[in-house]
């Protein structure tokens, strides 16, 4: 948790993906989605990834497909290949 709180995005996407994960005995949807937040604020792709894909899907936020775009676009333009697929798929 130290290195979350100094901004380590990595990190940040590690612990997030640990406490999404339902499986583990603290799964926590919202402390995931902050973690993953802070991390894509920073421009960590993974971040950005993981945070279109809850906004995407309605987890824990509310569904928003602009938002979600949004987000797979900043992913996109870094080249990330699951976003541009994504973002592809969402324009048709």
């Amino acid at each position: 948790m130290k290195s979350r709180r100094r901004g380590c995005s990595r990190s940040q996407v590690n612990l997030g993906c640990i406490y999404h994960d339902p499986q583990y005995p603290e799964h926590n949807d919202g402390f995931a989605l902050r973690c993953f937040h802070e991390a894509a604020k920073q421009g960590y792709i993974l971040g950005q990834y993981n945070l279109e894909v809850m906004y995407f899907n309605g987890r824990v936020v509310t569904k928003d497909h602009k938002v979600a775009a949004a987000w797979f676009q900043k992913a996109a333009d870094q080249g990330c290949a699951d976003s541009q697929r994504a973002l592809a798929a969402m324009v048709g």
